[in-house]
């Protein structure tokens, strides 16, 4: 069997609910670079879907996919990134492999860059994805909405609902 038809395999097993034949197959066609089976077989590690859980192994696998050029794999490295698992979160980094993985062409990436940096809608035809990487203010995810004021007298403001900014984590 080549590795396309051990991946096609291990995606049948797995609608089938065969999850540990799947985890074979798809081991098997990783062995052979096969860019989407490292992409799943490390997703199904890391969150432990019909296989023992081995966070740091599928990682590996992730890694491994990202290097052979997965855009998909990009993207999960850019969640365990910015969300801190696998190591300390580092946004710039996540960022930046949010990015890569936009670049080659995964939709959902593109669509998280976008609204990240503040974009409705498709992008205009032959914007680069580093353009919009570099228009993310990280800094504004980092403070409140400003209060619109309703009502000068009696002074009344209105703030965004969603975070209490104010209230501590103590109280």
């Amino acid at each position: 069997w080549t590795a396309e038809q051990d991946f096609r395999r291990a995606l049948e097993a797995q609608q089938a609910g065969r999850y540990e034949e799947a985890v074979q197959l798809l081991a098997r066609a990783g062995s052979q670079d096969h860019v989407m089976a490292l992409s799943m077989l490390g997703g199904q590690l890391m969150s432990g879907r019909g296989v023992k859980p081995d966070f740091a192994s599928g990682l590996t696998l992730i890694h491994r996919a990202a290097e052979l050029g997965g855009a998909y794999a990009w993207a999960v490295l850019a969640a365990t990134s910015c969300s801190g698992l696998g190591g300390p979160s580092d946004w710039n980094a996540g960022l930046d492999q949010l990015q890569r993985a936009a670049e080659l062409g995964y939709g959902s990436a593109q669509a998280q860059l976008r609204i990240l940096a503040g974009l409705a809608g498709p992008s205009p035809p032959g914007s680069g994805w580093a353009s919009l990487r570099r228009a993310i203010d990280l800094e504004a995810g980092s403070r409140p909405p400003e209060a619109e004021t309703l009502s000068a007298d009696p002074e009344i403001s209105f703030m965004p609902v969603g975070m209490d900014f104010q209230r501590t984590p103590e109280g």
